[in-house]
């Protein structure tokens, strides 16, 4: 009698216990208000229970798994496959990766991405899904000890709680990121847009380049831009635009041609290999990077992004976008905005020159009788419709030409 009292109140405690852990599981679920603090709940909540000494969790981000919560800070990420420890993980609810002697059974793929050998268990939360949604990592406990089917049980119920959680918000999740990658790509092509038509109705070349530059630095929130040209008579690329200078004397100055930059030869730095490969490249290294090109006035770049202005297949010049606000890096997003704003700048840019070609004289750059006479002629259909004066000057210089 006092034996079976004994279990009752036993089995009264441990389902007291269980109903507690619950609750604390469904407190942690109802007041996590993004998917890092659910899982950081989670977190600790296995580790004060079992005296784990550290959970982790990866998330998908395409065909990669990255780490999002850990006690050592360390950023591991490992790459989806569908054989071998893959199969073994999808077929198993907890599954140890070690062999009978303690050893990492998987060593080629723990050290292909440099992942921690401490891991004890790994669990996949892949519920209507044949490529997880989530992977659980354990670590040792604290005192050493081994797992013991007490807390097996205790994990799978757990587990088994939190999945639904766990999946709604990694879907919640991925529809906001893929929700703000759509607000910026129909932003991207709006600023797009808006440049199109700037090319068809701005004729200043300098002011056009400008808002190009201007709006590509508003776009991927980066502090600086140029626009390098390039020069036949000695075979290198030179500033002719800039953006975001500090001193917008010296900013202004140099788009008005009145101040020079240093040039850069072909080939040589970021810009130089990017005119001559024809090829777009990023550095987050900024100055650090092997590559660059030490020059006046470039010492605090800190990230680059450099695109080639292309013409009917020939490279004419190249943007180039520095250092991205609140020390970001530039991504694959950025470069595939600027290189379609690259084609609009170099459309532009050729456009000009057909345009100067057709109406100005190769060597003295004055405009050409034909196009002298089709203005003189506006401007006398326009006399004639406000009815004002017009005056007429003509000069001829001798030897002009020579």
């Amino acid at each position: 009698m006092e034996q079976n009292l004994s279990d009752k109140i036993s089995n009264l405690q441990k389902n007291f216990c269980e109903l507690n852990n619950l609750f604390e599981l469904s407190l942690i679920a109802n007041q996590a208000y993004d998917l890092n603090d659910l899982l950081q709940g989670f977190s600790d909540f296995l580790s004060q229970n079992l005296n784990i000494s550290d959970v982790e969790f990866f998330i998908p981000v395409d065909d990669t798994y990255v780490s999002v919560i850990n006690k050592s800070g360390k950023a591991s990420e490992f790459e989806y496959h569908h054989e071998g420890l893959w199969k073994l993980l999808l077929e198993s609810d907890i599954l140890s990766p070690k062999n009978p002697d303690g050893e990492t059974a998987y060593k080629a793929f723990w050290e292909k991405y440099n992942l921690d050998e401490n891991i004890n268990y790994l669990k996949a939360f892949k519920k209507d899904s044949s490529m997880p949604f989530c992977i659980c990592a354990l670590y040792p406990k604290h005192d050493c000890s081994n797992y013991t089917d007490n807390d097996f049980s205790f994990l799978n119920k757990v587990f088994n709680y939190i999945e639904p959680t766990l999946l709604k918000l990694i879907k919640y999740k991925k529809e906001k990121t893929e929700m703000k990658s759509l607000y910026r790509t129909l932003h991207n092509i709006s600023i797009l847009y808006n440049i199109s038509q700037a090319v068809n109705f701005i004729d200043d070349l300098k002011r056009l380049l400008n808002v190009i530059l201007s709006k590509a630095l508003e776009t991927l929130q980066a502090e600086k831009g140029s626009l390098m040209l390039y020069e036949y008579s000695d075979n290198s690329l030179k500033v002719k635009i800039v953006n975001g200078l500090d001193n917008k004397q010296t900013e202004e100055a140099i788009n008005n041609g009145l101040m020079e930059c240093t040039s850069i030869k072909v080939g040589e730095g970021i810009a130089g290999a990017v005119f001559a490969n024809k090829k777009p490249i990023i550095t987050n290294l900024g100055k650090n990077d092997p590559r660059f090109v030490q020059k006046d006035g470039m010492n605090d770049i800190t990230s680059l992004l450099c695109v080639p202005l292309i013409v009917k297949g020939e490279a004419i010049g190249v943007i180039n976008i520095t250092n991205k606000k609140e020390n970001k890096l530039f991504n694959k997003q950025d470069l595939e905005f600027m290189e379609a704003l690259a084609n609009q700048a170099a459309i532009a840019i050729d456009n000009a020159k057909l345009y100067e070609l057709a109406t100005k004289d190769g060597l003295t750059k004055l405009y050409i009788y034909r196009h002298f006479y089709m203005l003189l002629e506006n401007e006398i259909k326009r006399c004639a419709r406000y009815n004002h004066v017009m005056t007429l000057v003509i000069m001829d210089i001798d030897d002009f030409k020579n």
